[in-house]
């Protein structure tokens, strides 16, 4: 354990002289904790070891292999948050020039060292350190504060805006699940806070707007027929020819997809039009296949619920390997604010409110040590028989309680 006189910074010196390292190990280990290295190589294997909490980094110039300035070079792109400080000699002015133009260091310093100039180096090195480290714990305070207002103010819309949503049946509550399944998903916590990490700080003042605009434009593409609700003619369609033509289909015309369909019956008669079921399900695998990591398989199964209170058909979509930082780019909830929000999410959410329109639903519980399901429901009573599904009296609480319990999952993550 360290003294409580020093300094939780870690400063690594670099030389090959050994006289030089215990020069600055007598005159600051007091105050710091000291690593030393001999090499620019022996150095990045302390600095990126990930063992160490290395906040300055004073390096000579000229030593055997690589010099100063190769290290730290290398430091400015892979740990631009350490302090640089290049030692040489008076007369290396060259070395001097090149650190600055390329390195962009804190300080040159020269040798011989002068003690007392040394030690205000040092101090202030480490100062400005500590101020970055400050400014950046702030900043994705600030991010995180932004990133849960933003979202919460997404639920709360997509909520509304699913009322208005008259050319589908049963929209509220196939939202409200949507919502529920996608605030519950762990996977892909930490590809979240990834992405959002990266939104550029200065445009934060224009999230308000872009938000606005992005929930329109999402109303707009979810209002077209690309899936168009035929209220005409009774018909029946069976859904294991119409899985099996899907998946036959994008695999002829997507090589890369890997889907292994088993029916676990010859047919399974569902009263709706053929084209829209196709568009349903071709949604549905061109979404999930993209979920599975390379090498593995989507497995799709149509079977019977086998439950006379909810008679119907079930379609299984299931993978072993799921790729949750792909999958997430399938959710309107979670679009970086400064990104578009993907085609392909849209389609998933079209297909999901299809099936509502049938009176049926999608259910995605969280994946589980890498088994994902996304299990389809579609009822065996027709689309003018099907009844208003119920989702709870007070669900826009119940969905802001949902949103508090992710927020708490976020905050753990990034603690």
């Amino acid at each position: 354990m360290k003294p409580h006189n020093i300094s939780p910074v870690e400063i690594l010196i670099v030389d090959d002289e050994p006289q030089a390292l215990k020069y600055f190990q007598k005159a600051f280990s007091d105050k710091y904790e000291i690593l030393t290295a001999t090499s620019a190589d022996e150095a990045e294997e302390i600095i990126f070891s990930g063992r160490h909490e290395i906040g300055v980094v004073v390096t000579d110039q000229r030593m055997p292999g690589r010099t100063g300035v190769s290290l730290l070079s290398n430091l400015r792109q892979r740990r631009p948050d350490i302090v640089r400080i290049l030692a040489s000699a008076y007369c290396d002015l060259d070395s001097a020039v090149q650190a600055v133009n390329t390195c962009e260091i804190f300080r040159y310093i020269t040798k011989p060292w002068d003690l007392n100039s040394l030690e205000v180096d040092i101090d202030q090195a480490v100062t400005f350190y500590m101020l970055q480290q400050q400014h950046e714990m702030l900043l994705q305070e600030k991010l995180g504060a932004i990133q849960r207002n933003l979202l919460r103010d997404r639920v709360n819309k997509l909520a509304a805006m699913s009322v208005l949503m008259t050319n589908y049946k049963n929209a509220s509550s196939t939202i409200y699940d949507y919502l529920k399944d996608m605030l519950s998903e762990t996977a892909w916590r930490g590809t979240i806070k990834r992405q959002w990490a990266e939104m550029p700080p200065h445009n934060h003042w224009e999230l308000p707007v872009a938000e606005t605009q992005r929930l329109i434009d999402l109303s707009q593409q979810l209002m077209d027929s690309s899936l168009e609700i035929s209220e005409g003619t009774e018909c029946e369609s069976d859904l294991v020819t119409i899985v099996s033509d899907c998946a036959h289909s994008l695999k002829r015309a997507h090589h890369s997809m890997s889907v292994s369909f088993r029916p676990n019956a010859n047919k399974a008669m569902v009263p709706a039009d053929s084209e829209l079921l196709s568009g349903i399900v071709t949604r549905l695998l061109m979404s999930m296949n993209q979920w599975v990591a390379p090498g593995s398989t989507l497995m799709v199964r149509v079977r019977d619920t086998g439950d006379n209170s909810k008679p119907g058909t079930f379609i299984d979509f299931e993978t072993r390997n799921f790729d949750a930082s792909k999958a997430v780019d399938d959710c309107v909830l979670h679009v970086p604010p400064h990104k578009e929000t993907p085609e392909q999410s849209i389609e998933f959410l079209r297909a999901a409110l299809a099936v509502g329109h049938l009176g049926g639903s999608i259910a995605s519980p969280p994946a589980d040590r890498g088994f994902k399901l996304v299990q389809v429901y579609l009822p065996s009573v027709s689309t003018k028989s099907a009844q208003t599904l119920k989702i709870p009296a007070d669900w826009l609480h119940d969905l802001n309680e949902e949103f508090d319990r992710w927020s708490v999952g976020m905050y753990d993550l990034a603690s």
